[in-house]
């Protein structure tokens, strides 16, 4: 229907030539239907000197559909049509055919509008993950060349991913401009976060620009292994990366890799570098880990959001929690929900800190609150107002 819309079939003949945003989530959208899509684009496309109801559609939702291969290529290939600058394509079956269309149309190619692509839930794999973020990957379309200059925001949580799929990727976004990098729930593990840091260089290209990475639920691990590499990505940070958020929640991280936490907390203030933000909520890093993280806390100047929930911290730690969240002047919300504090340990945190600190169980009914944020940046910039 919305096809034949488009074409001019229904609607009094009219076509959507005002069309800027189309939202068909949850639509129960097949191959079939993609495919039908993906053609009346190409026809009506205003790029398309031959459209008859040439359209400008700027956003296409399709996510939580049964779209496959096929029907993901068809709209790829419209977007020559048009001027796409944000496709969702969340929950559906999309493989590795799908995803190297999805690369060559809009990553391996200089000419893409595109600046957000969501590819989370459908299990690219592998394979699918290198045909997105690999160099030289091989294309059926000869038009495409050159990296993306406009991709921004790349989400690919949930597809089953890898060291294998990721430890040749840093050459590739090192070329692009992604300033918001999600690799959430897929199967890393060590090596892959490893891989990552060692591999990609986060201090050189293009890939120094990174704003926020989103490694929560890779099963990471902790050990002197990814201790090493959380100290290895601090000195990144230092030489040139502008990376400003990491999340590392629900990792296993221990006591050990929180002395690379630490260290991460420790970066030199460096042309208005450093963290502004760190989730490691629902890890392992027990008092030992907290003393390490609470005692560079201290010391910070950038971070102003620290995410410490579930990590069984008691009120051994409750002294170096109370110094670092008095010395450091930068941090806003420290949240340590849901630890092993004690009721009394709790009061005297609310009581010293109000809403800086909230060590509340998550059962308990959130406190209302107005607070306008402001990052380490955005302060500086104030400063100089």
């Amino acid at each position: 229907v919305v096809a034949r819309t488009i074409e001019g079939e229904n609607d009094g003949g009219n076509g959507w030539t005002s069309l800027r945003r189309l939202a068909l989530r949850k639509s129960g959208c097949t191959n079939n239907g993609a495919q039908s899509l993906g053609g009346a684009l190409i026809r009506q496309g205003y790029k398309n000197l031959n459209a008859k109801y040439p359209i400008r559609l700027r956003w296409l939702d399709l996510a939580s559909n049964n779209i496959g291969d096929a029907g993901v290529t068809e709209l790829a290939l419209a977007s020559f049509h048009l001027s796409l600058t944000r496709l969702y394509l969340m929950s559906n079956r999309i493989g590795v055919s799908g995803a190297s269309a999805l690369a060559s149309l809009f990553l391996h190619n200089d000419a893409a509008t595109l600046k957000r692509l969501d590819l989370a839930h459908n299990g690219i794999g592998d394979e699918g993950c290198a045909a997105l973020l690999s160099p030289g990957v091989s294309s059926s379309f000869s038009f495409s060349h050159g990296a993306s200059k406009n991709l921004k925001v790349l989400l690919l949580g949930f597809n089953s991913i890898s060291s294998e799929g990721v430890k040749d990727a840093g050459e590739h976004l090192r070329s692009l401009q992604i300033e918001h990098l999600d690799l959430s729930c897929n199967a890393l593990k060590r090596e892959g976060f490893k891989c990552i840091v060692e591999n990609w260089k986060f201090d050189q290209g293009n890939l120094a620009k990174l704003k926020s990475l989103n490694l929560a639920c890779n099963d990471i691990g902790g050990g002197a292994t990814v201790r090493d590499a959380l100290s290895l990505l601090a000195a990144q940070i230092e030489k040139g990366s502008e990376l400003e958020l990491l999340n590392l929640r629900g990792n296993d991280l221990d006591e050990v890799a929180a002395e690379g936490l630490a260290d991460l907390l420790l970066v030199d203030e460096c042309d208005s570098r450093g963290l502004e933000q760190l989730n490691v909520g629902y890890n392992k890093i027990y008092d030992a880990g907290a003393y390490e993280v609470f005692e560079s806390l201290s010391e910070n100047v950038t971070l102003f959001g620290l995410d410490l929930q579930r990590n069984e911290i008691t009120d051994e730690s409750g002294e170096s929690l109370e110094r670092a969240m008095t010395e450091n002047t930068a941090c806003e919300q420290c949240d340590v929900r849901s630890n092993m504090f004690s009721e009394n340990m709790v009061k005297e945190l609310n009581e010293m800190f109000q809403d800086k600190v909230n060590a509340r169980w998550q059962l308990e009914p959130p406190k209302k609150r107005e607070i306008q944020r402001h990052t380490y940046h955005s302060r500086r910039e104030k400063e100089k107002r």
